[in-house]
């Protein structure tokens, strides 16, 4: 069933996948294995959930696994070591160029659109750190000292995911947080953010966006770079931060000027969960015009009270009619987070794991490939259809360790793999 899914996906959405990896550039004078062979080897490992190269080495040495494979994608399966020594000397430019124009394909098949918020594609920012190393990796590894004097390298980096309200977080830029030259100062999330954002806009030039985006980011760059680039955004609001706006709204809420509305999410005898908004417009803060939005969801169940509060800034005027649905967009940012990097670090992909650990230009590629991968999988794994076809006891590792089994053990026929290529579906999300 999921074999049969993924390989639909690619067919109905990235039918030129195999085109794309072969029109990459190949360092190599000589070569066993093409380039788009290798590539679709790293992919395959991420696509198939395999944890490590050597886990994919064990996994495509038994029962009949490289025989289905290349019945399956008409291409060799080369060892994950020949893998490792191409992306060592390959620039990762070149695969994500094929991941943006994956993400472009989606946008062109209108996979998303129905997901927009005013005409706008949703697009969190968020950094995570995906290694730790005691030692200097490579050179302008950015490095934290603690107070006892010891120092870690740290290997970090700032995402933009395209997320949707069904689960989808898919990887639109990547930029890496790493010194540069002779810098008084070590890079950092914000100043990656300036150059994320240039990406952004080159890559997707007349794409709608509205940016969500943590605490981090309420501040003049950030405000400017949006209204540039004409983007909307809801950033988290934290107590402390812009002093000047929040007075000015501490201000307007002493002088009851406030907008209020109250929306029942869950209402039973013994269970009642509804949600208090209140909102100001037309903040100044320096050039700008800020809309301020707080949300206070009450829960109560079972005579016990929980109050969690929730505050944005905002581009769009807030009113009765779209504060309960800014809030909702807004808290959106968590599915970076969640459904994205939570999901690739516990969830089979092990993003975590040092697939290269003193080669940085290979861990790029690692990355890139990682994020194809989970594309093609949120795309497989999220349909209609497929999600009516699981069980409840049936987990997605289930699911996905039958799939793997199949590979290895069962005989498929040349007519099974043309079936599949064959099948006429729409796929919808």
């Amino acid at each position: 069933m999921a074999l049969r899914q993924i390989m639909t996906v690619i067919r109905r959405h990235f039918s030129n996948l195999m085109e794309e990896l072969r029109g990459i550039n190949d360092p190599r004078e000589r070569c066993q294995y093409p380039v788009e062979e290798i590539y679709m080897a790293c992919i395959c490992m991420f696509l198939f959930k395999q944890k490590s190269r050597n886990s994919f080495n064990n996994t495509s040495a038994q029962g009949d696994f490289c025989t289905n494979y290349h019945r399956l994608f008409g291409v060799e399966l080369p060892h994950m070591d020949t893998v490792n020594l191409f992306f060592r000397q390959c620039p990762s430019e070149a695969i994500e160029e094929v991941k943006r124009r994956m993400v472009q394909c989606l946008l062109n098949h209108k996979v998303m659109h129905k997901f927009r918020y005013q005409g706008y594609f949703k697009v969190a920012i968020d950094g995570t750190g995906i290694h730790s190393y005691d030692y200097e990796p490579w050179t302008d590894c950015p490095c934290r000292e603690s107070k006892n004097g010891k120092k870690t390298w740290l290997v970090n980096l700032l995402e933009a995911k395209l997320v949707c309200s069904n689960g989808f977080s898919i990887s639109m830029g990547t930029e890496w947080i790493k010194n540069t030259g002779n810098m008084d100062k070590q890079d950092c999330e914000r100043k990656a953010f300036i150059r994320l954002s240039e990406r952004l806009k080159k890559d997707f030039p007349r794409l709608p966006i509205m940016i969500l985006a943590d605490g981090l980011y309420p501040y003049e760059k950030a405000f400017e770079i949006c209204q540039n680039n004409n983007w909307q955004y809801l950033f988290t609001f934290k107590d402390g931060n812009l002093k000047s706006v929040w007075k000015q709204v501490e201000n307007e809420l002493l002088n009851e000027k406030k907008n209020e509305k109250i929306h029942f999410l869950f209402r039973k005898p013994e269970h009642v969960r509804k949600q208090q908004i209140q909102w100001v417009n037309a903040l100044k803060y320096k050039s700008f015009l800020l809309n301020w939005i707080e949300c206070m969801e009450i829960e109560t169940k079972e005579g016990n009270t929980k109050k969690t509060r929730f505050v944005h800034l905002s581009s769009v005027a807030v009113d009765e009619n779209n504060a309960v649905h800014i809030s909702r967009h807004a808290r959106m940012r968590w599915k970076i987070e969640n459904e994205g990097f939570n999901n690739q670090k516990n969830h089979g992909y092990n993003l975590e794991h040092k697939f290269s650990r003193t080669n940085f230009m290979a861990m790029q590629n690692y990355y890139q490939c990682l994020q194809i991968a989970h594309m093609i999988n949120q795309l497989s794994e999220l349909e209609r259809s497929f999600q009516n076809k699981l069980h409840q006891k049936d987990s997605l590792d289930t699911v996905w360790s039958w799939m793997i089994s199949a590979l290895m053990f069962d005989s498929f026929d040349c007519h099974f793999f043309e079936n599949i290529l064959k099948t006429n579906c729409q796929l919808r999300y």
